[in-house]
């Protein structure tokens, strides 16, 4: 992940900090528009996580169009998300 990202050990924590940078890290492309998640080669697994205490959700940053829709979550007080 961190050479598909081009980053240094030392630079970790913005690895993954968008969906942009999710997607280059894990090498999704293109090649993947209208893959169902659920029932495809792709498949995405998510841990079971309990120590999660509060998710935050706000606008989306970095676009033009529904700004203020509130599609944008994220693990509350996480040091890798992106500000």
């Amino acid at each position: 992940m961190a050479q598909r990202r081009s980053k240094s050990p030392k630079q970790l924590l913005d690895l993954c900090s968008g969906p942009g940078k999710i997607c280059q890290a894990l090498g999704i492309d293109v090649r993947y528009t209208g893959y169902d998640l659920r029932q495809s080669e792709l498949l995405i697994l998510i841990p079971r996580r309990k120590d999660i205490k509060s998710v935050a959700s706000g606008p989306r940053i970095g676009i033009t169009k529904a700004t203020d829709w509130k599609l944008r979550f994220w693990e509350k007080d996480s040091k890798y998300v992106s500000r």
